[in-house]
């Protein structure tokens, strides 16, 4: 509303001051309809380094919780072959119990590698589906 002022000035109707006025902003009206980002293929070799940087990266973790305490050090490996170096004075005191230890544990890794393989292994719907060419990076 332009108005006429005392001051013979024209202008808005309350006086002028050092102070800025700024609009309230709205956010908008496309906001709701965002658009979804397009996925970025990757080569097979930036898949390979990519998967490599997430396995040291989570090894690293592992590590360093280990080393704080907040996990516990994972059991060692005992082997038929490193049998004596790992348990040297129990396998010296009764070695038949503790080489039937040692291939049940062996047994009890392998039946679990096993499984894991199992699990990871594609469905047979999953299969035959011919889009698994392109894998997008989540």
């Amino acid at each position: 509303a332009v108005v006429s002022t005392q001051s013979g000035h024209y202008g808005r109707d309350r006086e002028i001051s050092h102070l800025i006025e700024h609009p309230t902003t709205k956010p908008p009206p496309d906001a709701a309809k965002a658009i979804a980002p397009i996925p970025v293929m990757l080569t097979a070799k930036e898949r390979k380094k990519l998967r490599t940087q997430r396995r040291i990266e989570k090894q690293r973790d592992e590590q360093e919780k280990i080393r704080l305490g907040l996990i516990p050090p994972p059991p060692p490996k005992v082997r038929i072959a490193n049998l004596m170096r790992v348990l040297c004075s129990d396998a010296v005191q009764d070695p038949t119990k503790v080489e039937a230890n040692v291939r049940a544990q062996a047994a009890e890794r392998q039946r679990k590698h096993l499984k894991a393989n199992a699990d990871r292994q594609l469905k047979k719907e999953k299969s035959t589906d011919c889009d698994s060419a392109l894998i997008p990076l989540l």
